[in-house]
């Protein structure tokens, strides 16, 4: 950075809007404010009073600390908040939200103010998709409202690039995961107690079993596949539940001997061990980001929107295909080294993580990207 770039960053006044002290986003929020306080930015951080305790922060010359009612979901307080952090915004250059909710919040703060009064906003999302009902409204109003969206993994990015003038990756010093997967069983056991032996390419498929196209689809291509590559041994674990699942177990399980119905709580440890995942939009027991977790190739079932969080990492085929499905199987059993790249690449989309030492510059390029970009 010039040194005229400096100055313009130590005037810029900042105010950072946290719902929690214990998430992943709270965890890389501290390691910024601290650093920015430290470098001598004017900064301020607006939070519930237990919130604040949590963090430790101490106020100084640098650093101001403001008790707001601010929840982590929807609250009867929310207008509140949102009518103070609208009286604070006109002394403030950036706002720097971490969470869903906060960056409404956010968001919320603005009505009402001149443009020539707005500040920047920066927002952090991520999974947060609770059943509450005000989600996926949430979303729609931080796409209106924020300069640049941070999203916890790349789909996230993916969701509001189109909306926002900027989208990219969190710094985050963990990942944003509602579920940590890790098999439990090698390979070796998991096959041994399923009694696939080893050279017999596994595929698994945590697809809900319900009837429909896709669960046809798949249980056609898994019981054509010894013929369709008679040079090679097979064995399919679905891994699902549903109201088919006896169906499956009696029908087609029951008759090939190379279809299996394993316990749903086996899921991670099976998918782990499958050299090919055939995964679907409706899935149990583990969803696409815990699928990509384990560093496993996919193929999707469906249409291309809904194998969204996948980004270019799966292979996608019809809902209605089974020639397509059994080709992309055979593609990743006959082709190791992409399996392995295929595999790293969805992992990374959900599990990148920004070395700690790294996250205050990240933050602060990020901020620059975002005053460039302007106010909303």
């Amino acid at each position: 950075m010039s040194e005229t770039e400096i100055e313009l960053a130590r005037s810029t006044r900042i105010l950072h809007i946290l719902t929690e002290s214990d998430s992943v986003f709270a965890e890389s929020a501290l390691i910024a404010i601290s650093a920015q306080a430290a470098q001598g930015l004017h900064v301020a951080v607006a939070a519930r009073p237990e919130v604040l305790d949590a963090l430790g922060l101490i106020e100084s010359g640098t650093l101001r600390l403001i008790e707001l009612p601010i929840y982590g979901q929807a609250h009867p307080a929310d207008p509140k908040a949102a009518f103070a952090l609208h009286k604070l915004y006109r002394h403030i250059d950036l706002v720097h939200a971490h969470g869903l909710h906060a960056a409404a919040l956010a968001g919320l703060g603005l009505t009402g103010l001149p443009k020539s009064l707005r500040p920047v906003i920066v927002d952090t999302v991520g999974n947060e998709r609770g059943s509450d009902r005000f989600s996926a409204s949430q979303r729609k109003f931080i796409g209106r409202t924020a300069t640049r969206v941070l999203g916890s993994n790349a789909a996230v990015v993916e969701e509001f690039a189109a909306a926002v003038p900027e989208a990219a990756r969190a710094p985050l010093a963990r990942p944003d995961v509602i579920r940590n997967l890790a098999p439990a069983h090698s390979s070796r056991t998991v096959r041994k107690q399923l009694g696939i032996a080893s050279d017999v390419v596994l595929v698994a498929s945590p697809v809900a079993l319900v009837d429909g196209d896709v669960l046809t689809t798949i249980a056609e291509a898994a019981l054509r596949l010894p013929a369709a590559r008679a040079d090679r041994r097979w064995a399919f674990v679905f891994t699902g539940t549903g109201p088919a699942r006896t169906t499956l177990e009696t029908e087609i399980a029951g008759r090939a001997e190379h279809v299996y119905v394993a316990s749903p709580s086996q899921v991670v440890d099976v998918l782990a061990a499958a050299e090919v995942v055939v995964a679907a939009a409706q899935m149990s027991t583990v969803d696409a980001a815990g699928v990509m977790q384990l560093r496993r190739p996919v193929v999707f079932v469906g249409a291309d929107e809904e194998a969204a969080a996948y980004g270019q990492t799966a292979v996608r085929v019809p809902a209605t295909d089974t020639s397509a499905l059994l080709h992309g199987i055979e593609f990743y059993a006959d082709r190791p080294t992409i399996r392995t790249q295929m595999a790293f690449a969805a992992a990374d989309r959900v599990l990148a993580t920004t070395d700690v030492a790294q996250i205050p510059a990240r933050v602060e390029a990020d901020y620059t990207l975002a005053l460039e970009a302007g106010v909303r």
